[in-house]
């Protein structure tokens, strides 16, 4: 890794302007490794056993990954399971890091104002094999880890602050910042889709997939002028999913990539200090934007009750505001409340 920098501001020309306190440009440049592969250290030995496996027995009697010999026989042997093929060839994932930034402080440098240009192409990640024809028997937790994954990221950053003193004892300092991160899939070793829209290579990391909702049905001609629907028939309230391949129906094949992440684009912040004598007072509101959550998503068990959910799950009390379960429940599509825009669907 290396950086340079460059204190405009203490150049001769600077020095006789009175707009700007304080100018640096910054530049750096880094490459930096990843082992981690869900805690396994040993992929680059020849095979991984699981021993003293014994598994299901069938209708004769014989087990799964163990052995015996005759029928019924209670005499077992424990057997072993090949977990998976080692790479002697694997290596880091490597990461190319870019970052162009630039601080600058005017109002004698009561105002300062930070910001940052990022770019980081990852490259070499460790990834299992996708691309495994069905006849070899194999599959992705036999196949060796390999470095083949790809996944390229930028993004900025800005900070401004301001802070003065007002007579003497008091003192005080406002702060905010936001952020915005990117990133694409340029290579996973996908298997390829009938269709290209159910690629996930191109897409964000942790990417949702579903159907895309066009909204609510609003009567009983509309449904019958609609693609049917995963093989029944919808009732005016219900959802209206979007026909992807045009075939007239709403199946598997209409599944794609919903352009959110569980990862959020944005983030965002506002604080400040107020500080007098050995009296302090601090304040800071933080927040995300362009993030996509499932309503019923997977923090909580749902057990025998639905989804397991962060969000609301309906009747239940749970999820990650149970109070407000009731009041969401009634923002729903009924006859009376023939709303497109209604929080749930008929239920």
């Amino acid at each position: 890794a290396g950086s340079v920098g460059y204190v405009l501001s203490e150049e001769p020309f600077m020095k006789r302007q009175k707009v700007v306190d304080y100018l640096k440009l910054r530049a750096s440049v880094g490459l930096v490794g990843n082992d981690n592969m869900n805690d396994n250290r040993f992929l680059y030995l020849p095979n991984g056993w699981t021993v003293d496996q014994l598994g299901n027995a069938d209708n004769w009697g014989a087990y799964q990954h163990g052995y015996n010999f005759g029928y019924n026989n209670s005499n077992t042997m424990f057997g072993a399971i090949e977990s998976r093929i080692g790479n002697p060839n694997v290596s880091w994932e490597t990461a190319l890091k870019h970052n162009y930034g630039i601080d600058v402080n005017f109002l004698n440098n009561r105002l300062k104002v930070s910001a940052d240009l990022f770019f980081e192409n990852r490259k070499d990640i460790l990834i299992k094999r996708k691309t495994i024809p069905i006849f070899t028997d194999l599959n992705s937790n036999i196949m060796p880890v390999v470095n083949m994954g790809q996944v390229k990221n930028h993004g900025y950053e800005v900070d401004i602050k301001w802070e003065d003193r007002i007579k003497g004892d008091f003192h005080y300092y406002i702060n905010a910042n936001v952020s915005y991160s990117k990133n694409k899939i340029v290579f996973q070793d996908e298997a390829p889709a009938r269709y290209d829209y159910m690629m996930s290579t191109g897409t964000q990391f942790g990417e949702f997939k579903g159907y895309i909702a066009e909204g609510l049905f609003v009567d009983d001609e509309q449904i019958a002028h609609s693609p049917k629907q995963f093989g029944i028939t919808p009732k005016p309230g219900d959802i209206k999913y979007k026909d992807l391949n045009n075939d007239g129906v709403i199946d598997a094949y209409d599944q794609t990539y919903l352009g959110k992440s569980w990862f959020p684009a944005w983030s965002y912040g506002v604080g400040f200090n107020l500080n007098w004598k050995n009296f302090d007072l601090s304040l800071f509101f933080q927040g995300v934007a362009d993030v996509g959550i499932m309503a019923n998503g997977s923090a909580i068990y749902g057990g025998d009750l639905g989804a397991s959910g962060v969000g609301i799950i309906p009747f239940t009390g749970m999820g990650q505001y149970p109070n407000n379960a009731i009041s969401k429940v009634k923002d729903r599509w009924t006859e009376e409340n023939p709303r497109q825009d209604a929080w749930y669907p008929r239920l």
